[in-house]
């Protein structure tokens, strides 16, 4: 105590609770700079997550625009029903995600009944696209039955009176196939998709 003449004791205490002072103030900004780049990171995180479930894959075809008109070429030739080659339609794709071991193409006609017209897998990862008549010149990919019971591509054909809207979908996949997959292993596989649509009706046949 200071009548016993300690008074170095004091002054040493007080530097103490000073220095004490500084440490606490450097640990809180400290953590305050680490709950900072926390809070940054974690924001990252959501727009890069936000930013990939946002970024389907594009599919576009130069012989057709999407919601437009399928072409005759791409159609089947049935009676006087339709008068199409029966070519697969040429089709590109991009922005494809991380992770792709292969694509698979399914070709529906969603107005009637789900009818399935082309289904290919085991495209290789580093494919862009396909060629006109891929279904008949490329051996690259599998190709199964379309409701037909044909295996490879069956251009579409709509009765009348009404509109039918044919989407070509891409699925990036995580995996390949040893066998032909069905729709929910396929579903299952998936990364990502992207879909193109054409319309087609009885009156452009």
């Amino acid at each position: 105590n200071i009548a016993g003449g300690d008074i170095h004791s004091v002054r040493w205490s007080e530097r103490e609770l000073r220095a004490t002072s500084l440490v606490a103030w450097h640990l809180s900004s400290y953590l305050e700079a680490i709950m900072n780049i926390r809070n940054i990171l974690t924001v990252t995180a959501l727009g890069l997550i936000s930013c990939h479930a946002l970024a389907r894959i594009t599919v576009t075809s130069p012989a057709f625009s999407n919601n437009g008109t399928l072409p005759n070429e791409f159609t089947y030739s049935y009676s006087n029903q339709c008068s199409g080659a029966n070519m697969s339609p040429p089709l590109n794709w991009s922005n494809v995600p991380v992770g792709t071991r292969s694509f698979a193409i399914m070709n529906v006609d969603v107005d009637g009944g789900n009818y399935l017209h082309w289904k290919i897998w085991n495209i290789d990862a580093s494919t862009t696209g396909l060629p006109l008549n891929a279904a008949v010149i490329s051996s690259g990919f599998q190709q199964g039955r379309n409701s037909s019971a044909t295996v490879g591509y069956e251009g579409a054909c709509p009765p009348a009176p009404n509109n039918h809207r044919y989407t070509f979908t891409v699925y990036a996949l995580n995996t390949t196939f040893t066998s032909e997959p069905s729709l929910a292993e396929i579903t299952a596989a998936t990364i990502d998709s992207g879909v193109l649509q054409a319309n087609r009706s009885a009156s452009s046949n």
